[in-house]
């Protein structure tokens, strides 16, 4: 038998979109779009850091690929209080593209 080892890519995680800087009710917001198949609503209500591949634009105007990892919370997912929706005990649902 042989056994291969590979990387696994298909980690769950929020992926910060391209086009992602958001400004809403005085708020600057980032956009991200919800990656493989997470339990996405342990991720509310809880502080995130950033950590991944980022491309920077270096002295010349060459673009080169990094990798960054902010090691302090950044994010934070919130729900809504729970006396603007008394439903949420019974099924807690969420909108992928709004949230």
């Amino acid at each position: 038998k042989q056994w291969y080892q590979r990387r696994v890519r298909g980690s769950p995680c929020l992926r910060v979109k391209q086009r992602s800087k958001h400004e809403s009710v005085g708020y600057s917001q980032v956009r991200c779009e919800c990656y493989g198949g997470g339990i996405w609503a342990t991720w509310f209500d809880r502080d995130l850091k950033l950590a991944g591949k980022v491309m920077v634009r270096g002295e010349g105007g060459s673009i080169s690929a990094r990798l960054a990892h902010i090691d302090q919370p950044l994010l934070h997912i919130p729900t809504l209080a729970i006396h603007l929706d008394r439903t949420v005990n019974e099924a807690f649902k969420f909108n992928k593209e709004e949230h």
